[in-house]
């Protein structure tokens, strides 16, 4: 299943967790694996991803990751600019692999599951056309979660002078977009930003 859709998996992990004190990468995730094992939420965040996608990648992490070894490792050109630098990166990585769109993760949203990302490709796969439009999660408050999201690879270069500019706010950027919606769960909506969220 995964080798027919053309999609790069990516966890946005670039941020610099200032408001948690540590790398929220690197948190212990409630969730273990099936032999037990304690994981981090980047680990998780992979996890998630493998079903449905045979090209992982995460954005924004210097240096090599030895916790996800055969992950795709795309740092950040301007480091701690925003998610777009990591979303503009990653759309050029795909693009030099052939590949039609990247879905992004974050890595600080520890519900998602796996048949939440199920979601966002199915609707992704449904597009007719030659050029496919971005699929974008929304929650309950049916505001546009630009981190959890299909971009097409044609939208490259938009998103790439975005990263660049000085407004690179991904959201006012969608908004402008012709997109695909798809709600999901607000269970799955949890953000982790501080201590307290855990």
């Amino acid at each position: 299943m995964t080798d027919d859709i053309p999609l790069m998996g990516v966890v946005l992990a670039g941020g610099k967790s200032s408001r948690m004190g540590t790398d929220k990468a690197n948190l212990l995730h409630p969730q273990e694996t099936d032999a037990g094992s304690a994981i981090t939420y980047l680990q998780y965040a992979v996890i998630r991803l493998r079903p449905l996608l045979s090209t992982i990648a995460i954005a924004g992490r210097p240096g090599d990751l030895k916790t996800v070894p055969d992950a795709i490792t795309i740092p950040d050109t301007l480091p701690h600019q925003g998610p777009a630098v990591g979303v503009a990166e990653s759309l050029r990585h795909a693009k030099m692999l052939g590949l039609d769109g990247i879905l992004v993760t974050p890595v600080d949203m520890p519900n998602l599951e796996t048949s939440h990302l199920q979601r966002l490709i199915n609707a992704w796969q449904q597009q007719s056309g030659l050029t496919p439009f971005p699929v974008v999660a929304t929650f309950a408050d049916q505001q546009l979660e630009p981190l959890l999201a299909i971009y097409p690879t044609a939208s490259q270069p938009a998103v790439q002078s975005l990263a660049q500019s000085n407004d690179r706010s991904l959201s006012r950027w969608l908004k402008q977009q012709t997109t695909i919606t798809i709600t999901l769960p607000q269970s799955a909506a949890k953000n982790v930003n501080r201590p307290e969220d855990l």
